[in-house]
């Protein structure tokens, strides 16, 4: 491809997955097995083009949840946040994300938790107030009230793993006063 068949097959993408209009899943495999076979400049953007509006459609399909009420084995997807009164947290929940605010009477079975680990919660969906964009940029389906919550495991090995990183790097900053420990902190792990 030349250099103006990547820009044009780069702009033929952002609007396909813009527009993310679905489509079964065998036209997108269809269409990328065509474009590999023919090698063609308009079959590699058809093909393009196809895939990157079935993700679209996939992942804006799930910033929906339906309302009601849900009971099962959630993934934290962010370490809790301590606030006035409870816990913020991000969870995934059936394949969708969530963000729950957790009260103080529930909040002291997630405040030693963090990502990765595996709870689980019983409680009720909602829409999730807030800018379209930063619901979207954050893959969050709604709001979880959460009327029960129990820690069930650590989660998946890498978690595990990853978690243990950072106990282990935050027990070596005890030497730090709070403003290098945040600062050092921010920098290794990021900051959200």
């Amino acid at each position: 491809m030349t250099e103006r068949e990547v820009v044009v097959a780069a702009l033929v993408v952002a609007v396909a997955a813009g527009l993310a209009i679905g489509a079964p899943w065998w036209l997108s495999v269809g269409s990328v097995v065509a474009a590999a076979v023919i090698r063609r400049p308009v079959v590699v953007m058809a093909a393009l083009a196809v895939a990157a509006g079935v993700l679209g459609a996939r992942a804006e399909a799930g910033l929906t949840a339906p309302s009601g009420r849900v009971e099962g084995v959630a993934t934290l997807v962010t370490d809790p946040q301590p606030r006035p009164g409870g816990v913020v947290v991000e969870l995934r929940l059936s394949g969708r994300r969530f963000r729950s605010f957790v009260g103080e009477d529930l909040s002291a079975q997630l405040r030693q938790a963090a990502m990765g680990e595996e709870v689980l919660v019983r409680g009720s969906v909602v829409e999730l107030d807030g800018p379209w964009e930063w619901r979207a940029s954050r893959h969050l389906a709604g709001r979880l009230r959460v009327l029960a919550i129990e820690r069930v495991g650590p989660g998946d090995w890498w978690w595990t793993a990853a978690n243990w990183v950072h106990r282990t790097v935050d027990s070596g900053l005890g030497s730090f006063d709070e403003a290098e420990r945040s600062l050092f902190s921010g920098i290794l792990f990021g900051d959200d």
